[in-house]
């Protein structure tokens, strides 16, 4: 039987008739299925489209679950492998950023999941991390105790514009684009940073090889 609807986007309007008709051709699509060869010429010469409306569960919580260990692990690296400098943290998630969001389009043709998920959740470790550590422990770092304040709500305000552009630029652009434009201020914010790789918050000295022969003072403990 023909259906008395153009678009199949619920049964809620269907008639049980018409339930079970789709039933009876689901049922027939199963020895399809299970041929060598799956294909069939029915929709030959017509546009299909799929529309998702929903998040996907996946993508999603991978992106938020870089954001929560971006955070944490760049401010490991930053303390315990770099001596309290910044930059060369932040620098090095800046430059993974780039070739991330550079591989990112090429990565959804492959039709790979698992793939697309990965790279999200690099994405999301490499920008969360940066946007944390130069809007939190930087900011207050060199804008001291006078302008540390200022310092975080400078860059944090700064930080609005990519939010801003982030939803604007899709609907001009064609996502290759966008991704090529996010890919190029990631690395453009690297470079700007590479000249401060080796800055140190005011109050941390930086370690002293030992260098044998010189003279040590000692100075006695007091009781």
């Amino acid at each position: 039987m023909s259906f008395r609807a153009r678009h199949l986007l619920g049964i809620e309007h269907l008639s049980p008739q018409e339930i079970v008709t789709i039933l009876d051709l689901a049922d027939r699509y199963v020895d399809l299925n299970r041929r060598t060869v799956k294909q069939s010429d029915v929709l030959a010469g017509m546009t299909q489209i799929n529309m998702f409306f929903e998040n996907s569960t996946r993508t999603r919580t991978s992106f938020e679950l870089a954001g929560l260990l971006g955070p944490i692990l760049i401010g490991l690296a930053s303390d315990k492998l770099f001596g309290a400098r910044r930059m060369p943290a932040c620098v090095l998630s800046l430059l993974a950023l780039t070739v991330t969001l550079a591989l990112f389009m090429g990565a959804l043709h492959t039709g790979s999941v698992m793939l697309v998920v990965a790279l999200l959740f690099v994405m999301g470790l490499t920008l969360y991390g940066p946007d944390s550590m130069i809007s939190g422990a930087a900011a207050i770092d060199f804008g001291k105790a006078k302008a540390g304040a200022t310092a975080a709500g400078f860059v944090n305000g700064c930080g609005s514009v990519g939010a801003v552009l982030g939803g604007l630029l899709p609907g001009y652009f064609d996502s290759v684009t966008v991704f090529i434009v996010f890919a190029g201020c990631a690395l453009f914010s690297a470079l700007v940073l590479i000249p401060h790789w080796n800055s140190r918050p005011v109050g941390v000295m930086e370690p002293r090889a030992y260098v044998p022969n010189r003279a040590l003072t000692v100075k006695p403990l007091r009781n």
